[in-house]
């Protein structure tokens, strides 16, 4: 495996983990006229996970992002099983066991919702971008970088949110939020992550810009 593409899966990874831990909190994002929305405190890391597979898909090609989406996938639910072990695992000192239970359970739910959206979502994603890029003739980078993450990030956003705070909590545990604020989330974040999908395309033409014939072998 190239290094770049070692150091965007590991990144992938990362972010996606945290995300799913602090996704729990829910935050208030200011807002003109309406004043202030709701929105997870895991918005910005998830959107680096669609910058990564971006720049996988754009120099190493579908198969390579397909492998990868599989990867930080599948680390995730490993992640999550860790975390339940922990929760099980005999108490002895430090937060009191109640406290840490309640914690860690209230990701449980978004680490359901997660895994699910995200190997959906980022497959999805890939496939996008491969028509974008076949649509515009391997010219204009922004097109497919922008436009697979607008399509995408909609898909991603509206799936994860109703899975999280609406389908799954009843049934292991999290937080059940009314429609009008589960709504609320999807409007602002998909608004932040195009807002970001927009700022990140200096980082994703930076860490595309050798793409040499080297490169477009690999691709194929």
């Amino acid at each position: 495996m190239p290094r770049l593409m070692e150091v965007l899966v590991a990144a992938a990874s990362v972010m996606i983990v945290i995300a799913n831990i602090i996704a729990a909190k829910i935050i208030t994002v200011p807002a003109p006229i309406v004043g202030t929305l709701e929105a997870s405190a895991g918005v910005v890391p998830i959107a680096g996970v669609f910058l990564c597979t971006d720049i996988i898909s754009e120099r190493y090609g579908k198969k390579a992002a397909k492998r990868s989406v599989a990867t930080f996938t599948g680390l995730l639910a490993v992640s999550w099983g860790i975390l339940q072990w922990s929760v099980m695992a005999p108490h002895a000192g430090g937060v009191p066991q109640d406290v840490y239970a309640t914690t860690i359970g209230s990701s449980t739910s978004l680490f359901f919702a997660s895994i699910t959206s995200v190997f959906v979502t980022q497959m999805f994603d890939v496939e996008i971008f491969e028509y974008l890029r076949r649509l515009t003739g391997g010219s204009s980078r922004w097109v497919r970088n922008i436009g697979s993450t607008a399509v995408s990030q909609l898909a991603d956003t509206t799936l994860f949110t109703v899975l999280a705070f609406v389908v799954f909590p009843p049934f292991v545990g999290g937080s059940l939020l009314p429609w009008g604020v589960v709504g609320s989330i999807i409007a602002v974040e998909y608004a932040v992550r195009l807002s970001l999908a927009f700022l990140d395309t200096p980082i994703y033409y930076a860490l595309t810009e050798e793409d040499t014939e080297t490169n477009k072998n690999v691709r194929s």
